[in-house]
């Protein structure tokens, strides 16, 4: 019965806390790829900062910092960065070196290695790359975008964890925390720890936030392929999107004459989009700075962007607002969004820019910080929930660190407990139960052959007081 009672409490616990298993929480910081100095000024750490996390790879164990792409869909360590000949579980299985197309490397071995995800070990493919075609990468890649043109041995990072098994679900999101500033957002300090978010996958987004806050599979954006090389990326269908610039009770619209998408950059910390939209706020709303020179045109790396002078008040700049017809939520984006102060500099940064010859929108960071994006591959979509306002800001490193994980173990640990209780009284009514049914029966069976088989030793009746027949039964009390 013991063994039953234990056997039933450990099926209870699994089943508890096997919702949690698959759930993975990874801090994410920022980097300065481009040349991992801080000398350089505000404007180039925003255009070159880029959202890294770090996995553990190899045996023995070296740390690896991840760059998170949404242009390429390749999982790759770099040999500057992964040293196979210290890893006595890595394995070369193209044994030569391969070509990659459209991908970042573009020369790489097909690899396979131990990989440590929250104390969870498994060995999976991922590719050791070699070469690169345009820049120095100090960083492994976990490519985002949807796989479509998968080449042989090219392995995207969920579905390396998928074959793997860590993960069963192909779900993911960048949680930014709310209590951090946009200037930490866009700035890289390396005299301090750069955490800013953690990239959660594994499962659905109810599993680990708060079930108020669960996004509905109706609210998804649908990703459009892209014509050129027939390559997936993240898009939003911008075809009913307009924007508004609130006045009061004004309302200033711009409205999409034709179609337009806007792919979600992980990367940068800003949004671009068509020149004329640019041009429209200079007109209306920067207009008298720009004509007194607090603010001025700048351009970096064909990009055009507005910067101001310390003088000027970016609380006047009017609010804008984001906003898909039919759908619950409005992107509504304040000043604070909108401006950041480089220090060095003493300017304000305008974090709208354009880019030369271009229509294409980019959400960077100043929408993801707002908003929780959910990024589901197993259907191809987008869901967008509300920000999760809880303070996680602490450098805490699991997940019971949350003040809601807090909440829901000390319910699991209730729960476990009242269960038990439960169990235990129906154990003991069982007993009792059987108790009543087989061993009473018992009994009364044996009093019976006991009563049948009765003998007096003593045949003294006179002192006993009782009349005893031939077959020593009691007929009389004396």
């Amino acid at each position: 019965m013991k063994k039953t009672y234990y056997y039933f409490h450990l099926l209870i616990l699994i089943n508890i806390f096997h919702a949690e298993d698959n759930i993975y929480k990874i801090k994410f910081g920022l980097l300065n790829e481009k040349n991992f100095d801080i000398d350089s000024d505000l404007i180039n750490n925003i255009f070159y900062n880029r959202i890294y996390l770090n996995l553990s790879i190899g045996t023995s164990v070296q740390t690896v910092p991840f760059e998170l792409d949404n242009e390429v869909q390749t999982f790759c360590v770099t040999n500057d960065v992964f040293n196979v000949n210290e890893s006595s579980t890595y394995e070369n299985i193209s044994k030569k070196e391969i070509e990659i197309y459209y991908e970042v490397p573009r020369k790489a071995y097909l690899s396979k290695d131990i990989l440590n995800i929250d104390g969870k070990t498994k060995k999976i493919n991922f590719i050791l790359g070699t070469q690169f075609p345009y820049r120095i990468s100090k960083l492994g890649i976990i490519g985002l975008r949807i796989p479509h043109l998968i080449q042989d041995g090219v392995f995207p990072f969920f579905h390396s964890l998928k074959d793997a098994e860590l993960l069963n679900s192909l779900i993911w999101t960048l949680k930014f925390y709310d209590n951090m500033s946009l200037f930490d957002q866009v700035t890289y300090d390396k005299n301090k720890k750069n955490t800013i978010g953690e990239f959660i996958f594994g499962g659905e987004p109810s599993k680990y936030e708060n079930d108020s806050h669960k996004y509905n599979d109706k609210s998804y954006y649908t990703i459009n392929p892209s014509p050129s090389l027939d390559i997936r990326l993240w898009k939003f269908d911008f075809s009913k999107i307009y924007i508004t610039l609130k006045e009061g009770e004004n309302l200033t619209q711009i409205e999409y004459e034709e179609d337009k998408t806007a792919e979600i950059m992980i990367k940068y910390s800003f949004i671009s989009g068509p020149q004329y939209f640019l041009y429209f706020l200079e007109e209306h709303y920067l207009y008298l700075p720009m004509v007194d020179g607090l603010c001025t045109e700048e351009v970096i790396d064909s990009y055009t962007y507005i910067e101001c002078d310390s003088s000027f008040k970016p609380e006047t700049f009017q609010n804008i607002s984001f906003e898909q017809r039919g759908f619950e939520y409005t992107f509504n984006l304040t000043y604070e969004d909108l401006f950041v102060f480089d220090q060095k500099k003493q300017k304000y940064i305008f974090l709208i820019f354009i880019r030369d010859n271009s229509d294409i929108w980019e959400l960077g960071t100043i929408f993801l910080r707002k908003f929780q994006f959910v990024f589901n591959e197993n259907s191809q979509s987008i869901g967008i929930y509300k920000y999760y306002e809880g303070d996680d800001r602490d450098d805490k490193d699991k997940r019971g660190d949350n003040p809601d994980n807090d909440n829901s173990n000390i319910m699991k640990i209730v729960l476990i407990i009242s269960l038990s209780v439960i169990f235990a009284v129906l154990l003991i009514l069982t007993g009792m139960f059987i108790q009543k049914k087989i061993c009473n029966k018992d009994r009364k069976k044996r009093a019976n052959e006991l009563k049948d088989n009765f003998v007096y030793e003593s045949e003294n009746t006179d002192e006993n007081g009782l009349a005893i027949n031939s077959e020593k039964k009691i007929i009389k009390e004396g």
